[in-house]
């Protein structure tokens, strides 16, 4: 025991202790935190929530231009936790999925535009980026396959909750003349546009009273919290998915003749009517900014304005920039820098507003920075994903399996409908929840395929 605190004190106390002495307090916590780490480490289920909780949290730390989020400090406890059960375990075998490919190839043209950029430093980055998105694919499917997929999306769930509720606090706390997104920042609106839908097939499901009235909660604070962000990008997701998923489930229903779920469904125009009314009665105050922003964006359409005019302008960039490098783009990471490729969008008054901007549009960006072969390995990955939604949405299941096979259906159906409009799918927590969806959807397809 002696020796044993001896080793200890020389490789966390002393050299935390030398940090201080050196006035580096930030440094110093470090050392502290390998015991910590050394136990997430060696219990990978502890650390898998502990991952998804992270999606909820944006904290950057900055060296340079490069920003490490908390959810990659858990990811990589997580998978270094993967690693160690791999390599010492008697069995082991790598499980193969038609996504991988799709994924490989996405890295791969993702590669070539680096190869090809104006900057390749500005790629280094993303590129990075994508191979840690697949890496984390892999692990959360590893994970999918041993922990029951419910679980996890019950969790997941959860959380949003939670999330909602901080940023309704958020929202009265300011009497709604702000714009506010709660600890998740701007992520807030990829994680309750998919949590909306997964909610409604729980709900549809569901023959517990009390558990009806658990997802209705949900569904009225996640509504809220998409209102609260004033953003009108989740309004339209949730406008355009729910009514495509309510036919499905209907057909499903039909099909299926599950009566109880059909008077279910039904119920959801009752709790989509008392959404109704909560926004209607708040929207001259709490709401008002946000229906501000989206008259905004209906009057946008005859005469583009305010933030709908500054995308056209990065939308007409990205255009332009694709023009360039048709094939390989300007390259993965350097649209931030498009004016020094194209040095007349300077002139444009504009610009100064959305210089080192994304192209806010993930098909136009990666068409700018990829080009073809990115764009069309993107749109592989999306059509692999949607493939296997199709086929668990189509399939006969048990009662206890159809809530969950649809609502991995409803997350992918977000995903490939906000994927055409959405200003990021690709990096930060949206896109470890990108590597979330088709982890679930992927795990779920692979046991029923070798059921």
């Amino acid at each position: 025991m002696r020796l044993a605190l001896g080793l200890l004190a020389a490789i966390v106390l002393v050299p935390a202790a030398t940090m201080l002495w050196l006035n580096r307090p930030l440094l110093a916590i470090l050392p502290l935190l390998t015991v910590p780490a050394v136990w997430l480490v060696t219990t990978p289920r502890v650390t898998l929530y502990l991952f998804l909780l992270s999606l909820g949290v944006y904290m950057p730390y900055y060296t340079g231009s490069f920003a490490v989020h908390p959810m990659d400090v858990a990811l990589a406890l997580l998978a270094v936790g993967v690693v160690l059960e791999f390599l010492l375990r008697g069995q082991t075998e790598i499980r193969h999925t038609g996504i991988d490919r799709a994924y490989l190839f996405l890295i791969g043209a993702t590669i070539l535009s680096a190869i090809f950029a104006y900057n390749y430093r500005l790629s280094i980055v993303p590129v990075l980026r994508i191979i840690t998105l697949y890496i984390a694919f892999r692990v959360l499917f590893k994970f999918a396959l041993e922990v029951p997929i419910r679980r996890l999306l019950e969790f997941y769930l959860a959380l949003i909750f939670v999330l909602s509720l901080i940023t309704t606090g958020q929202l009265i706390a300011t009497g709604g003349a702000l714009r506010v997104f709660g600890p998740a920042w701007l992520a807030m609106q990829y994680l309750t546009m998919v949590a909306v839908p997964v909610t409604i097939c729980f709900f549809v499901w569901s023959d517990n009273p009390w558990q009806k009235l658990r997802y209705t909660v949900y569904v009225l604070f996640m509504v809220i919290a998409i209102l609260a962000t004033q953003s009108r990008a989740p309004v339209v997701a949730v406008a355009a998915v729910v009514p495509l998923l309510l036919v499905v489930l209907y057909w499903r229903l039909r099909r299926d003749k599950l009566t109880y779920a059909y008077r279910n469904l039904r119920a959801v125009i009752f709790v989509a009517g008392l959404a109704g009314l909560v926004i209607v009665t708040l929207a001259g105050t709490l709401f008002a900014g946000a229906f501000d922003r989206i008259a905004e964006f209906i009057a946008s359409w005859h005469q583009p304005k305010g933030t709908v005019a500054l995308r056209l302008v990065l939308w007409s960039a990205a255009l332009e920039a694709f023009a360039e490098n048709v094939l390989f783009g300007v390259g993965i990471g350097n649209f931030r820098v498009v004016h020094e490729i194209l040095p007349h969008l300077k002139l444009n008054p504009t610009w100064r507003w959305v210089q080192g901007m994304s192209a806010h549009n993930v098909i136009l960006h990666y068409l700018a920075e990829t080009g073809l072969v990115g764009t069309i390995a993107l749109l592989t990955v999306a059509v692999s994903g949607a493939r296997m939604a199709l086929r668990t949405a189509g399939e006969r299941l048990s009662t206890e399996q159809m809530p969950v096979a649809m609502a991995l259906f409803a997350m992918m159906l977000t995903f490939v409908i906000t994927l055409l409009y959405m200003r990021a799918w690709t990096w930060e927590q949206s896109g470890y929840l990108m590597s979330f969806i088709f982890a679930l959807n992927t795990a779920w397809r692979y046991k029923r395929d070798r059921a």
